[in-house]
């Protein structure tokens, strides 16, 4: 399983979360949830042309394990992707010096 340090519920989520904490900015939330994307969407394709989720050479209860793994994989990857779009849209929302500040 992957981490799941971002989960933002909606615009509205996004743009509290940056009205609450101005001083997190977006260059290290957006390289953070890119490079969250990019190793989730790695191993699933690793994972699917090792051939991980061809569900025929295993047995029913097996199997469902494995289908399940797949769905809470590609629906993590989905969401990131979700978070990705909110992050964009919200980027161009506010002014073009909300980056932030540096906390260490």
């Amino acid at each position: 399983m992957g981490s799941s340090w971002l989960a933002l519920a909606d615009q509205t989520a996004a743009e509290a979360l940056v009205n609450d904490h101005p001083g997190l900015g977006f260059s290290g939330v957006d390289k953070r949830v890119e490079a969250e994307f990019r190793n989730r969407q790695e191993k699933l394709k690793t994972a699917a042309a090792r051939r991980r989720y061809d569900l025929g050479k295993l047995g029913l209860r097996r199997g469902m394990w494995r289908a399940r793994e797949y769905f809470t994989e590609a629906e993590a990857l989905d969401k990131l992707e979700s978070n990705r779009v909110a992050l964009a849209r919200l980027k161009e929302t506010f002014p073009a010096h909300s980056d932030g500040v540096s906390v260490g």
